[in-house]
C-alpha cells in the first residue's frame, strides 16, 4: 500500500468517523423530537375541549389590545403533568410554544367559524350550522319550517344520529331550547339532543341539560360535536 494510499484512509478514519458520528446523532435526536411532538400532538387533540376552555378561560385581551398570557403557562404545566406526557428531546419552553401555537390555532378557528355562523336571519344560521356539520364528515339536513317537533337539524356520523335545536339569539337561551331539542330526540328516534345557541345559556337551561343528557354548544363549538358524544 502506498503512502498516498495510506494517508486518505487515515483521513478518512480521523475525519469520516466523527462526522458520521455527529450526523447519527443529529438524526437521532431530531428523530426523538419529530416523535415527541406527535405524541404531543395526539395529546392535544386529545384533551382539546379541556385545553380550549382554559385558554379562554385564562388568556384575555384587555381595553387597550394586548393580549395577557400570563397563567397560561401554569395550565400547560398542569397537562403535561396529568396527561403523563414524558418528553426528553423537547425542552419546557419548546412543549409551551408547541401547545400554545396549537391551541391559539384551534381558537382562532373557532372564532372564525362563529363569525361566519352568525351571519344572516335564523334560518341562515340553520343551514350554515348543517353545513358546517356535513364539512366536518357528517351527513346533515335541516328539517322543515313547521313541525319540526324540536329539530332543526337532524345529523349522523358513524353510526350516531343527533337532532339539533339552533338559536340565533342576542341573550343566553333558557330551558325551552333544552326540552325543544330533548322532544327532538324523542320524535324523530335519534341517539343524542343537542342545542347550539350563538350567546350561550341560562344557569337554568345548564342544569336541566346535566340532567336530561342533552348537549349545549356554541356557534363556536359545533364544529367538535363528535368530541360531546
Amino acid at each position: 500500500m502506498g503512502n498516498d494510499e495510506l494517508s486518505l484512509g487515515m483521513i478518512i478514519l480521523v475525519f469520516g468517523v466523527p462526522i458520521f458520528l455527529f450526523v447519527s446523532l443529529m438524526l437521532y435526536f431530531g428523530g426523538g423530537k419529530n416523535r415527541e411532538e406527535t405524541a404531543l400532538n395526539k395529546l392535544i387533540d386529545k384533551h382539546e375541549l379541556p385545553l380550549i376552555s382554559n385558554w379562554n378561560r385564562v388568556v384575555h385581551t384587555d381595553e387597550y389590545g394586548t393580549t395577557h398570557y400570563d397563567k397560561w403557562p401554569e395550565e400547560v404545566s398542569r397537562f403535561i403533568v396529568s396527561s403523563g406526557f414524558q418528553h426528553s428531546s423537547l425542552n419546557k419552553p419548546e412543549v409551551l410554544n408547541f401547545v400554545t401555537e396549537k391551541i391559539a390555532a384551534k381558537v382562532a378557528s373557532m372564532k372564525r367559524i362563529k363569525n361566519y355562523l352568525e351571519t344572516g336571519d335564523p334560518y341562515d344560521f340553520e343551514r350554515k350550522c348543517a353545513e358546517l356539520l356535513k364539512k366536518y364528515g357528517w351527513e346533515a339536513m335541516t328539517t322543515k319550517k313547521s313541525g319540526d317537533q324540536g329539530a332543526d337539524i337532524l345529523a349522523t356520523k358513524d353510526g350516531k344520529s343527533v337532532a339539533i335545536q339552533c338559536k340565533l339569539h342576542s341573550k343566553p337561551v333558557g330551558n325551552k331550547a333544552v326540552q325543544e331539542a330533548l322532544s327532538g330526540k324523542l320524535f324523530n328516534s335519534v341517539g343524542y339532543a343537542a342545542v347550539v345557541a350563538s350567546n350561550g345559556y341560562t344557569h337554568a337551561a345548564k342544569k336541566l341539560a346535566q340532567k336530561t343528557d342533552v348537549i349545549l354548544l356554541t356557534s363556536s363549538s359545533l364544529s367538535k360535536l363528535e368530541k360531546y358524544i
